[in-house]
């Protein structure tokens, strides 16, 4: 999965996240563990980072399958650092 993040780099290769990813409007949200595993500069003050998810339950690949149907800028991102 790509994500892009105004700002400076706040994470680095190597990091182990977990995120909470929500479709907008819509109060379900699933949590997964994810590791930075690449990061590029795509503009001034703009990073994308590449995640990697590890040991998904059946369900949670289910649920991150159908969250990749729809428009990614309806989905909401939340990070935060182990």
């Amino acid at each position: 999965m790509r994500v892009q993040r105004r700002g400076r780099p706040l994470m680095e290769v190597g990091d182990d996240l977990k995120i909470s990813v929500q479709h907008e409007g819509d109060e379900s949200e699933i949590t997964l563990m994810a590791r930075v595993v690449w990061i590029e500069r795509s503009g001034f003050r703009k990073h994308v980072y590449g995640m990697e998810f590890a040991d998904l339950a059946d369900d949670q690949k289910r649920q991150l399958s159908s969250l990749a149907r729809v428009v990614t800028d309806q989905l909401v991102f939340r990070c935060s650092y182990n």
